[in-house]
């Protein structure tokens, strides 16, 4: 399987070191470490092998919660958002959603 085909959050195994994707080309290492991924590296799933975990080693979460916890996110830095002032307060709400876009498409979620 290439890499761009696993979910975010999943756990896979790569070049014999064990990883949880974070992003469309990242990853995070068992030591922490983050890396660059190629989105045509060949890894294998560690999921199927150890049951579906999240990217910390636990349950996968209900879709809910994390959109709950996604809307709570947001809401909060818009917040901060308006405390702002003139290209500030406007730059950070577009790079708010421009997040929360990129974050909701990388789970397989509507805009």
């Amino acid at each position: 399987m290439k890499f761009t085909q696993l979910p975010v959050g999943s756990r896979f195994l790569w070049q014999g070191e064990r990883y949880a994707k974070t992003g469309p080309m990242t990853a995070h290492a068992a030591d922490g470490s983050q890396k660059l991924i190629p989105r045509s590296a060949r890894v294998e799933p560690a999921d199927a092998a150890d049951g579906h975990h999240n990217a910390a080693g636990g349950a996968a979460l209900p879709r809910a919660d994390v959109l709950t916890a996604l809307a709570a996110l947001t809401d909060s830095l818009r917040e901060h958002a308006d405390t702002l002032e003139g290209p500030q307060r406007s730059a950070l709400g577009s790079r708010i959603d421009l997040a929360e876009r990129d974050f909701r498409r990388a789970l397989g979620l509507p805009d």
